[in-house]
């Protein structure tokens, strides 16, 4: 239900809808302006922008090249007068928390004009600017509790946002049998743990020798350090002789990837923060198996409909490409039924709790309860 009273800058890092992994905001942002009656974006970059007619978007200036200096100026000549001219009756800040402290110096002016400050925030490896960031908003929300596992009144958990019409099987598109093919998400960092995964598809692959797997690994590097990781990931995949075997397909718009994920058997995660990443309930929304190990992921399973038999099925000790390899061959070796009946539940729990209106509106709630 719209909520015509509300006027609400929302800051972020990007606005792209052919971004690869920011292209998903670009969905929350739609979701979002459906319920209020103006959505004020400032955003550190700007791509192809699809928003409806009552969104305007700022950009600070990364995509023309502008330098730091220049981000903080623009930052203030965008978001002050819409404070000043009380144009705005919430700031929604999403992810980087330096926007927190940008806007501390007006905090006693956001106190008096009565526009509250709500962070979204999920990381599970928070570091001391995280943590502290939370004394200057009036509220944090964080998908599940270990992606802001800080002890605070001002915490809410509303769950992961993912347009689950988008994201849904299409059975035009699913593996035709003749492969194992499983699909891997995100970039090529260390922290996603990719050597895991080269281990244990070398030791699935000597286990099964009658199965051919194919492992699609959708991402790229982002910076030196993950280009870095990328090269000793290209390496040993050499020497554990998979390069027929895992393909890195470079990053693909957040978009395309309901197609790619229906192409696959199943999906793996085989790193990550411990939060909840949203290909997870992408992956899910399509009704695939996500081989996973993340301390959110057990954490919003605890309230689906799966039994402890079915969750330990897929899901992984921490760092542990042994046992990686072992969930990949039981997802494999499913039963047909057996399968499906997972595939369907994980597919309800993407729909009922971490479909993007929902997400919108508990974040309206939130506003209108402050």
């Amino acid at each position: 239900m719209d909520n015509p009273k509300l006027k609400i800058l929302y800051v972020t890092q990007k606005v792209d809808f052919n971004d690869d992994l920011l292209g998903a905001v670009h969905a929350y942002i739609g979701s979002l302006a459906k319920q209020v009656d103006k959505l004020y974006l400032v955003c550190l970059s700007k791509g192809e922008v699809r928003l409806p007619a009552n969104c305007q978007v700022f950009s600070l200036g990364k995509e023309a090249g502008e330098n730091n200096l220049k981000y903080v100026f623009n930052f203030y000549r965008f978001v002050l007068p819409l404070i000043f001219k009380k144009k705005i009756n919430g700031i929604y800040v999403h992810m980087n928390q330096v926007y927190v402290y940008l806007l501390l110096p007006f905090r006693p002016f956001l106190k008096l004009f009565r526009i509250p400050l709500v962070w979204w925030k999920a990381h599970a490896n928070l570091n001391w600017q995280s943590r502290l960031a939370r004394h200057f908003v009036d509220r944090v929300v964080t998908s599940v509790s270990v992606a802001y596992n800080v002890n605070t009144s001002k915490r809410i958990i509303v769950g992961q946002g993912i347009d689950t019409e988008r994201f849904r099987p299409l059975p035009s598109t699913r593996a035709d049998g003749r492969n194992i093919r499983i699909a891997v998400i995100g970039r090529l960092s260390p922290i996603r743990k990719y050597d895991l995964l080269l281990k244990a598809v070398k030791k699935v692959s000597e286990d099964l020798p009658e199965t051919r797997v194919e492992v699609s690994v959708y991402g790229q590097p982002a910076n030196q350090k993950q280009q870095a990781y990328y090269d000793e990931l290209k390496a040993l995949q050499t020497e554990l002789g998979l390069e027929q075997t895992v393909f890195f397909k470079g990053a693909v718009p957040n978009r395309q990837l309901p197609e790619f994920i229906n192409q696959a058997d199943f999906v793996v995660n085989p790193g990550g923060s411990n939060s909840l990443d949203k290909s997870i309930i992408e992956a899910m929304a399509c009704e695939k198996i996500v081989v996973d190990s993340n301390a959110a992921t057990a954490e919003i399973l605890e309230v689906s409909d799966l039994s402890p038999a079915e969750k330990a099925v897929f899901m992984f000790k921490r760092e542990d490409w042994r046992d990686l390899a072992d969930k990949i061959e039981r997802v494999i070796k499913l039963e047909p039924t057996l399968k499906s009946a997972i595939e369907k539940k994980l597919r309800a729990l993407a729909v009922k709790n971490h479909n993007v209106d929902r997400l919108s509106g508990e974040i309206i709630k939130v506003f209108n309860n402050l």
